[in-house]
């Protein structure tokens, strides 16, 4: 594989990418603020006002944290992840180049890589994701791209999730 494409992601679609790539996280997080607010209103109805107090405000803070706050990281990310870019794909590592930086990541290192229905992600250490929307390819590249996902799923043994 050696794919090289310039293109510039949207700060749409970085959003769009990252609630994907944390879709697990998301998923509890809404569990946890109905969980709390479910409480604090059981509280209300006991009158157990501490309580319901910690919970509802809990139940809140979550519900911030998860639609506002992925906002935030993207206002504050779109600077430097959203620009013209160069990405060359090889069979060993991927390398992007910006007017700002040059990163180059070996495709051992990735926990995970993803495909979705508009994207590629490249789940890194620490939580960190790459994200390359498929638009940017032409249809030959994305289905050697998508084979090579496939076969490094099956390498790495995590599977499509």
């Amino acid at each position: 594989m050696n794919i090289s494409k310039t293109d510039q992601l949207t700060p749409g679609e970085l959003l769009r990418g990252l609630k994907l790539a944390r879709r697990p996280q998301r998923v509890l997080g809404w569990t946890l603020t109905a969980l709390a607010l479910t409480a604090g209103s059981a509280n209300l109805a006991l009158g157990n006002l501490p309580i319901e107090v910690v919970s509802l405000t809990a139940g809140a803070g979550y519900a911030l944290l998860l639609t506002v706050g992925y906002r935030a990281v993207v206002a504050r990310q779109s600077t430097r992840l959203c620009r013209p870019s160069r990405a060359t794909l090889t069979d060993e590592c991927y390398l992007v180049e910006t007017d700002l930086e040059r990163v180059e990541v070996r495709w051992s290192t990735l926990r995970r890589l993803q495909e979705t229905d508009e994207f590629m992600l490249l789940h890194g250490a620490r939580g960190a994701v790459a994200v390359i929307p498929k638009r940017a390819f032409e249809a030959a590249e994305l289905a050697e791209f998508s084979a090579f996902v496939a076969r490094h799923d099956k390498a790495a043994g995590t599977g499509a999730r």
